[in-house]
């Protein structure tokens, strides 16, 4: 249903302009995060032919339909401006700049300024509830649940190997003094000596690219 959601709200509110991404529903780690968009074109179909990609969190998809709409939306706004050449996110892709704010007020959403997040905080326009009401959608009966009593986990046999965890290990830089520093979860860190942010460097399976984080 979310390829279905894609082409509806593409024709609905960016007049069809947006080309398709791949959707994918992946945790991988960012539980707290209702999706985020990859701004890299990391998807290859055939040879020539590359896609961005959305992703919407499969732990969340149980969330009232309108919510999970608006999530849905909030990525497309990072795939327009990527496909217009526009950066809309610092810092490792949590802090939503006021292009990204311009963006979704043009295109179905309303967007809160936030200390911390920027204009990260998004909800549906009063219009744009009406039209998704309007699509006598149901809520997702399927979700990924991970709350379960550890009891309810069956070990392994005798010849069955654990497999290690990704390390979460993230690398800071100063894009001034190049001094660097290491954590195990995303922080906001300030250089004294330059005063400038670290930025990320090196962030999970994703490489030296950042992703757009909806929802944290």
């Amino acid at each position: 249903m979310l390829d279905w959601l894609f082409e509806v709200f593409n024709e609905k509110f960016f007049e069809s302009e947006l080309s398709k991404p791949v959707i994918t529903m992946s945790g991988e780690g960012r539980r707290r995060a209702y999706g985020w968009f990859f701004p890299k074109q990391i998807w290859q179909d055939g040879e020539e032919v590359r896609h961005y990609e959305i992703n919407i969190c499969p732990e969340h998809l149980n969330r009232p339909i309108e919510e999970v709409c608006e999530t849905l939306l909030h990525e497309m706004i990072h795939l327009k401006n990527a496909l217009s050449g526009i950066v809309d996110c610092h810092r490792n892709g949590l802090y939503h700049t006021k292009k990204f704010q311009t963006c979704a007020e043009r295109h179905g959403l309303k967007a809160m300024k936030t200390e911390k997040y920027g204009w990260a905080k998004t909800s549906l326009k009063d219009e744009t509830l009406d039209f998704i009401k309007s699509l006598n959608l149901e809520t997702f009966k399927l979700f990924r649940n991970l709350n379960f009593p550890s009891d309810d986990i069956e070990g392994g046999d005798e010849d069955s190997t654990e497999t290690p965890k990704p390390s979460s290990s993230r690398k800071y830089v100063c894009p001034s003094c190049d001094v660097n520093v290491r954590a195990t979860k995303e922080v906001l860190i300030r250089c004294e000596k330059c005063q400038e942010l670290l930025t990320i460097e090196i962030c999970r399976k994703t490489g030296n690219v950042p992703l757009s984080v909806s929802n944290i």
